[in-house]
């Protein structure tokens, strides 16, 4: 169960059957050498079993986020890339607040391919399924074609805030 407090009232809620998002900041420890720290993570139910008791997620995530600026964003669109990538995350996010853009990466036999450029339709996001694919085990998270420029601000502005 999920238990959250709305205006003062305790809302208990049945938890995801499909995952967690979780917001930086949270290290994910890709190899004994690398620890990353995306600005948002996915983690599918199959691979909670990543979550550690100290905290940290010990393997790829379904889905890593990163939020670009210009201090980050050549890190963002190589490095990370390809770490995530040789690491066997299956998404990779790179949201361009500027750009008004997300540019989505999905591996395919452990390679992403080029990337799906998205600036209007954020509906069916991969590892989005559709309602009535919902027997795919994957992590649900849509985003309405109307809510995208409240998405792009609210992900760049906190995109922004991170060091």
């Amino acid at each position: 169960m999920r238990y959250e407090i709305h205006e003062g009232e305790l809302s208990v809620m049945p938890a995801s059957d499909l995952g967690e998002v979780v917001p930086a900041p949270i290290a994910v420890v890709l190899t004994n050498t690398t620890i990353v720290e995306p600005d948002i993570i996915c983690i599918a139910n199959e691979r909670m079993n990543l979550v550690s008791a100290r905290g940290t997620v010990d393997g790829g995530p379904t889905l890593a986020v990163e939020i670009l600026s210009p201090s980050t964003a050549r890190n963002d669109r190589q490095t990370k890339k390809q770490l995530f990538e040789r690491c066997g995350v299956p998404f990779y996010w790179i949201v361009d607040h500027d750009a008004r853009a997300i540019e989505i990466y999905r591996a395919e036999a452990g390679v992403y391919g080029a990337a799906d450029r998205r600036t209007t339709d954020l509906t069916d996001l991969p590892p989005v399924p559709r309602p009535e694919d919902r027997s795919r085990k994957t992590l649900a998270v849509t985003i309405p074609s109307a809510g995208f420029a409240r998405v792009i601000r609210i992900l760049g502005e906190a995109g922004r805030s991170t060091p």
